[in-house]
């Protein structure tokens, strides 16, 4: 049976383990990549590499803990953290297969990682044929274990940090997702430009969406391209899109976790009557959806200032004109 596994690093999920006060300082580890994202069609040998750093320069001991997770209703990307009792049977035996295993050594306890050592992990899973359409996702959460030595306080021994997995069992490519919303106001007086576009995952399984925004003139020509950030949408949850990764080099001197629910059109003049054309793809191998949207641009401040200096022109045109009349 094909067995399709992708694994792969992203910006802009942002984990929160509201029930673990080990993850506030995580400077001790370095983890790679930071989420893992695994679509299987059963039966299925499933395996993935990460790698967990030790950035210290002492050994240190780690704990492992896989921890499952949700999807917040904030839109934004955060999840939390869910007790296993709360998973179907079909998921909570699914996350009792998996292991992490050192080379060919499945581990079962915790491991040490000498100074500075990187050392490269796999994840496995045997999917059984039996299994229906699900996603499981969860957190591979490294804790470093104190010390035996008491000049170690509680906020050095207290560091961690995870790896989020999407694990996705696939057994039909359907995807059942939809354009929520796609909106901006009509007039704008100044910029940036911005976007609402809002995704719904109605599906059994995550998706990742990619697509772009391009703005152009009454004319038809096209005077901005707006990519959109990838990302990754969990089932039965909905995302507001964003160009946040765009934003942070390009359009604000300073980033604010804030505008990750919007799309911005990096600042820029632009007057007139203006077309916003989306097109996105809500997997990779769906078709392109389009939709568009109109609005008005017109910088006030600028033309305040255009018809101040007009004023001026015209009064010092007209004493001039007086000047050499009574000559």
């Amino acid at each position: 049976m094909k067995n399709k596994i992708v694994a792969f690093a992203f910006f802009g999920v942002i984990f929160l383990l509201l029930s673990l006060e080990t993850m506030a300082a995580p400077q001790s580890l370095s983890i790679s990549p930071p989420v893992i994202a695994i679509s299987a069609i059963p039966p299925a040998d499933v395996s993935a590499q990460f790698w967990i750093n030790n950035l210290e320069k002492e050994p240190v001991e780690i704990q492992i803990i896989l921890r499952p997770f949700t999807a917040t209703d904030k839109k934004n990307g955060e999840v939390e953290s869910v007790e296993s009792n709360q998973l179907s049977i079909e998921k909570t035996e699914l996350l009792n297969k998996i292991r992490i295993y050192d080379g060919e050594k499945a581990l079962e306890g915790n491991i040490i990682l000498a100074p500075k050592q990187k050392k490269k992990l796999n994840l496995r899973v045997n999917i059984p044929e039996n299994y229906t359409s699900l996603d499981l996702y969860f957190s591979i959460i490294f804790l470093s274990l104190p010390k035996n030595d008491s000049k170690f306080s509680h906020s050095q021994i207290s560091q961690g940090i995870a790896s989020n997995v999407l694990l996705s069992i696939v057994r039909n490519n359907k995807i059942q997702a939809e354009i929520s919303r796609f909106d901006s106001k009509t007039f704008f007086n100044d910029s940036p430009i911005e976007f609402d576009l809002e995704i719904t995952n109605k599906g059994s399984s995550f998706i990742s969406p990619q697509g772009n925004i391009t703005i152009k003139n009454i004319f038809g020509k096209t005077v901005g391209r707006i990519k959109l950030d990838s990302v990754n949408i969990l089932s039965n949850s909905s995302r507001l899109m964003s160009n946040y990764n765009e934003q942070e080099n390009k359009i604000f001197n300073s980033s604010s976790r804030s505008n990750e629910t919007k799309i911005y059109l990096p600042k820029r003049f632009i007057l007139g009557y203006y077309t916003a054309e989306l097109n996105i793809s809500l997997s990779d191998n769906s078709p392109t959806i389009s939709k568009s949207l109109s609005f008005i641009a017109f910088p006030v401040k600028y033309a305040i200032i255009v018809l101040i200096g007009l004023f001026a022109t015209l009064t010092l045109a007209k004493k001039v004109a007086r000047k050499l009349k009574n000559r």
